[in-house]
């Protein structure tokens, strides 16, 4: 009679992608004491910004990943001294452009120029982040068969087949993003584009594996 054994092994895998793209998150706001005048105001920045985009040689659409409105109030919880200061409207537009320094002076010139005067932060990613993924998932697997194959062959026994295999999956960045506030009247510069070097983005993944084993035939 043939007896299986069980072997669980958990396997790891990883990748350091460098990136090729920013992320620019665009995060843009109006404030008045007329709710319907913050609301346009609002929207005649979002479309400056996009004008500002379209302008500097940007193809992709950006989209709005928040919009908040909010009450804004000076010293808000002292009855006798508070004052109510306006409705304040902010979106947060966010935008993948490739990693080019050239691109980037262009947009950011753009933005400072514009009326929409936003805050900007760059965040450097990987823009096929599926098969910086799809690479990990595959060396936690070999890695997992690898050891498992090992410890078989230590105890005598001859790997089988896979019962059953789950994984999950992280991916985040090293150090790298940038910050520029354009609320100003400042004249950018492109030759002031600042000149980064951003670290890798490292993909990983763990898969969890258990395999069949029987005793090796002599």
């Amino acid at each position: 009679m043939n007896e299986q054994s069980e072997i669980h092994i958990e396997g790891r895998g990883a990748v350091d992608a460098k990136p090729d793209g920013m992320s620019l998150l665009i995060k843009v706001s109006s404030l008045s004491h007329d709710y319907p005048e913050a609301l346009s105001g609002l929207n005649q920045k979002v479309a400056a910004t996009n004008t500002a985009l379209l302008e500097a040689g940007v193809k992709a659409l950006a989209v709005t990943k928040a919009y908040v409105i909010t009450e804004q109030w000076s010293n808000q919880y002292d009855e006798a001294k508070k004052k109510f200061l306006g409705h304040k409207a902010t979106q947060a537009l966010e935008v993948t452009i490739p990693l080019d320094r050239e691109l980037l002076g262009l947009v950011m010139k753009g933005l400072a120029l514009s009326n929409a005067k936003p805050s900007v932060s760059v965040d450097f990613v990987v823009r096929d982040m599926n098969a910086v993924m799809l690479l990990a998932r595959q060396r936690a697997v070999e890695q997992a068969k690898a050891t498992a194959q090992d410890l078989a062959e230590s105890a005598g026994l001859q790997l089988g087949g896979v019962k059953l295999m789950t994984y999950k999956s992280q991916s985040y960045l090293r150090n790298s993003s940038l910050e520029v506030n354009l609320d100003s009247n400042i004249d950018y510069c492109l030759d002031l584009t600042p000149d980064v070097n951003p670290d890798v983005v490292q993909a990983g993944e763990t898969v969890s594996m258990i395999w069949f084993a029987s005793p090796s035939i002599a």
